[in-house]
């Protein structure tokens, strides 16, 4: 480790003085574009660690080099290439996200009009079961969930957990969909809350809610005061990481 931060220091200098790409070719070495980083995304090489090595580089010039970075998985030096003013992603750099986001909206709307036909079958008198049969579909019975527990194949948190607490035990839902996909469902059985069990527990539960409560109020004073407030953040004069 010693002999390659030697090596990494050395490289630095010697970026700084003849230019990084020079540097590169005369130490034997193969440089790597990393495109665009944005201060405090994740970034491979630096994981959520980016502000400043960016903030750095957005107060400097082309060709400017940066402090040495040390990480469990290498040591690395950066030479700026280009800065852009902030604002909306291009397209062609968002493509691959907005069409996958578009791919998995079809497949939801694809499923949800398969549906259609399943829970009209329902409506005239068939079971869940068997209209799911007739058409080629799957039932499946998870175990027991709350609030706020994990689906399997479903999620948790969403409108498909939101209907299963609202709907009557016994009675078949209209079509749910979520992000992941579209769904029909039938209660089977609720368990009611433990009163006793409440009341045991009901000032241990009393104080986490207050302190949650707490912080979020605490969390939306600081959002306001950073909206309101004109803060320049000069950290990266002092540290490189952050």
């Amino acid at each position: 480790l010693d002999s390659l931060r030697v090596v990494a220091q050395d490289f630095q200098a010697k970026a700084k003085e003849i230019g990084f790409d020079a540097a590169v070719n005369q130490a034997g070495l193969q440089n790597q574009d990393t495109g665009f980083i944005t201060a405090g995304s994740f970034f491979p090489l630096l994981g959520n660690s980016t502000s400043g090595l960016v903030n750095t580089f957005l107060s400097g010039s082309p060709g400017d080099i940066s402090n040495v970075y040390e990480k469990e998985q290498g040591i690395y030096v950066f030479g700026l290439r280009e800065t852009r003013p902030e604002g909306p992603q291009p397209v062609d750099e968002a493509e691959t996200q907005i069409a996958s986001k578009l791919k998995q909206s079809k497949k939801v709307k694809v499923a949800s009009d398969r549906l259609v036909e399943v829970l009209g079958n329902i409506k005239t008198g068939k079971s869940l079961e068997e209209a799911a049969k007739f058409f080629n579909l799957t039932v499946k019975k998870p175990d027991a969930f709350t609030r706020v527990g994990f689906v399997p194949s479903v999620g948790s948190r969403n409108a498909f957990v939101g209907t299963a607490f609202r709907q009557p035990v016994g009675q078949t839902s209209d079509i749910v969909t979520t992000d992941r996909g579209a769904y029909i469902l039938q209660v089977l059985s609720k368990t009611p809350i433990e009163e006793e069990k409440l009341a045991e527990e009901r000032v241990t539960l009393y104080q986490q809610v207050l302190s949650q409560k707490r912080q979020e109020v605490i969390a939306a004073w600081f959002s306001d005061l950073r909206e309101s407030a004109t803060v320049e953040d000069n950290r990266h004069v002092f540290y490189s990481e952050f």
